[in-house]
């Protein structure tokens, strides 16, 4: 009872958390996925076999060495798993997820079995490429501005300067006023 009631917690907290969870029997090459798993690669749950030529199919083409020589590493040294890749997911959208994971092994050292979770981190990398974008957009337009313009931090030391016209960006960025005008 206690044991099918520790099942259920984990269970439970895995569907809050939406992870993907996979184990690899690595010497019978039987997969198990649960079904956030087929979820997340584009599969509808449970309606194909669970196996290495699902995933492969649905990893980014272009991130799919990557991946699997993160999965060969992992297993080769014993260190654990981590590696982001972009999946296909449902109507081929194009996600990002992290996958973790590690190994066990046998007495000789032999891995045996590889299990992990998978996450979906697809807004955070869009949030992280928004940002990108907008610092882009911001150094152009100081750039490009007819200003001189410089930041300061909270200890008054210059953090980015564009368009100085009588010193350079690197004779001001790290200094403060008293150094710059002492």
């Amino acid at each position: 009872e206690a044991v099918r009631e520790s099942e259920e917690r984990l269970r439970l907290a895995l569907d809050a958390g939406s992870m993907a969870t996979w184990d690899v029997d690595l010497e019978s090459g039987v997969f198990t996925w649960n079904e956030e798993t087929f979820r997340l690669l584009g599969y509808a749950p449970n309606s194909i076999t669970a196996s290495y030529e699902a995933w492969t199919r649905r990893v980014f083409p272009e991130d799919l060495v990557k991946a699997e020589r993160a999965f060969k590493d992992s297993l080769e040294s014993g260190d654990d798993l981590r590696s982001e890749h972009r999946v296909l997911g449902q109507n081929d959208e194009v996600r990002w997820i992290e996958a973790r994971g590690r190994s066990e092994r046998d007495e000789s050292g032999k891995a045996v079995r590889l299990f992990g979770v998978m996450v979906d981190m697809t807004e955070r990398k869009r949030a992280e490429e928004a940002l990108r974008e907008s610092e882009l957009r911001f150094r152009l337009a100081l750039t490009n501005a007819p200003v001189s313009v410089a930041m300061q931090d909270r200890d008054l030391v210059y953090r980015c300067a564009y368009n100085q016209h009588t010193r350079t960006a690197d004779e001001i960025i790290g200094k403060s006023d008293d150094e710059l005008f002492a």
